[in-house]
């Protein structure tokens, strides 16, 4: 059973995860959704400074390949994924390939 389905069936359970790959993510959907817009739109300038300009304000932030997270939602008409890193209480949301490598 893949992560999506289980998530779609488990909303309220923090799964554990492993980051398939180096990611970032933010609090909102809505964040997240628009620097994706950027990268689909090739614009990497607008992307670069809008993430980092999230990371500085506390609402985006980076997630390193082998990192364990705990995955709780999954939105799939934006394909993205609800998590949170280990140890950690704040859920950001990020792309869900980078959870589960496919």
């Amino acid at each position: 059973i893949t992560l999506m389905v289980l998530l779609t069936q488990v909303s309220l359970a923090d799964l554990p995860q492993v980051m398939q790959m180096n990611a970032w993510g933010c609090k909102s959907k809505e964040m997240t959704k628009k620097l994706m817009g950027f990268l689909a739109s090739g614009d990497e300038l607008a992307w670069k400074r809008g993430l980092a300009r999230g990371i500085i304000a506390g609402v985006c932030t980076l997630f390193k390949k082998g990192e364990r997270v705990y995955a709780t939602g999954f939105s799939p008409f934006s394909d993205l994924v609800k998590v949170r890193k280990k140890g950690d209480d704040v859920y950001y949301w990020v792309w869900s390939k980078a959870v589960t490598g496919k």
